[in-house]
């Protein structure tokens, strides 16, 4: 496909920069594997309680940054309409 029929809601390659939603999209993306690895890490690492106990509050700063990102994503999406 060439440049000029890339799909909007692809990567912007003509002009190199990420639109808004882009970068909240990869950052959504970017947590959301950052979730899993730490939940996969839970289940079968052998971790001490206060690694576990790390662990499950890094996963929750997460979910709470997650959370942002798609309200930010769902008013980006509000006010294009």
């Amino acid at each position: 496909m060439r440049q000029d029929q890339m799909s909007l809601d692809g990567p912007s390659l003509l002009d190199g920069k990420m639109t808004e939603k882009e970068m909240l999209l990869r950052d959504i993306t970017a947590i959301r594997e950052t979730i899993n690895r730490d939940w996969a890490d839970l289940t079968s690492l052998s971790l001490s309680h206060d690694e576990r106990t790390a662990l499950r509050a890094h996963i929750e700063q997460c979910v709470q940054d997650l959370k942002g990102l798609v309200e930010r994503l769902d008013e980006l999406a509000a006010g294009s309409k």
